[in-house]
C-alpha cells in the first residue's frame, strides 16, 4: 500500500506486508485511547495529519519496543526502537541536512523536506504550511550568519519508517541556546523531514533584552 503525497517522488510507502495492516476504523479506535498519548508529540503529528497512513509492522522483540498499532485481536504490536541500519541512515541524512544549512544550499534544503501539503515548520519568527510555503520562505531568507554549533543531537527510530532528530545548537557570537526538532519520515524518494520546530531558550534575568534581540535579529532568516 502506498500513500500518495502530492508528488509521486515523494509518496510515503511501507516494506511490511498486507497481513499486518490493522483497518482504518481500528486505527481510529487506538487513537483515541491512552496508549496514543504515549507516543513522541512529532510521531503524532504525523500520524494525526495522515489518518489514511497506517503503520504496517510486524511483532518485535519487546526488549527496546515501543507499543505503536493494534493487530487485529486488539493487542499491540511492537515497534523497535533504534534499529542500528535505521539510525545509520537518518543521522545520514540529518548530517546532509546540517552540511545544507551552514552552506546555505538550498535546492538541497528543499530536497530533504517532504514534499508534501502536509509538510510543516514552526520557526523562530513564522509558521509554515506545506513544502511549496518553506521553499519560499527558504528562497527569500538572507544568506547570513549561519554557521552554528550543535549540542546534545538525540536520533530516536520507531520501527523502520518513522524517526526523530533533535538537538540544541549555539550561533557564533552568541550566548543563546537554540532548539530544533524534525520527524523524519521514509519515503520513495528516501528520508524526508516532514515536520520541524526550531526556537530560543526562554529569556531571563539580564540575559533577556539580549536574548530578545536576538530573538528579532532572527526572523526571517533560516535557523533550522
Amino acid at each position: 500500500m502506498e500513500v500518495d503525497g502530492p508528488t509521486g517522488s515523494d509518496r510515503v510507502t511501507s516494506a511490511r506486508s498486507h497481513s499486518h495492516c490493522p483497518s482504518r476504523a481500528a486505527s481510529r479506535r487506538w487513537r483515541r485511547g491512552d496508549a496514543w498519548r504515549n507516543l513522541p508529540l512529532g510521531v503524532q503529528i504525523v500520524v494525526a495529519l495522515r489518518e489514511d497512513l497506517v503503520l504496517r509492522v510486524a511483532a518485535a522483540e519487546r526488549r527496546g519496543a515501543l507499543a505503536a498499532t493494534p493487530n487485529r485481536t486488539g493487542e499491540p504490536l511492537m515497534l523497535e526502537l533504534n534499529i542500528p541500519e535505521v539510525i545509520a541512515e537518518v543521522t545520514e541524512a540529518f548530517t546532509r541536512y546540517e552540511r545544507a544549512l551552514v552552506a546555505n544550499d538550498v535546492a538541497a534544503l528543499d530536497m530533504l523536506f517532504w514534499n508534501s501539503t502536509h509538510t510543516l515548520r514552526f520557526g523562530i519568527g513564522e509558521n509554515l504550511y506545506g513544502y511549496e510555503a518553506i521553499a519560499a520562505f527558504r528562497n527569500a531568507r538572507p544568506p547570513i550568519n549561519l554557521k552554528r554549533q550543535l549540542q546534545n543531537t538525540l536520533i530516536v527510530s520507531y520501527g523502520r519508517d518513522l524517526a526523530t532528530a533533535n538537538t540544541e545548537f549555539r550561533r557564533d557570537g552568541s550566548r543563546s541556546i537554540g532548539r530544533q526538532s524534525h520527524v523524519w519520515l521514509r519515503t520513495e524518494a528516501g528520508w524526508r523531514i516532514a515536520a520541524a520546530h526550531v526556537s530560543l531558550m526562554p529569556a531571563s534575568g539580564s540575559d533577556a533584552a539580549g536574548r530578545k534581540a536576538e530573538a528579532s535579529a532572527q526572523t526571517g532568516s533560516e535557523r533550522g
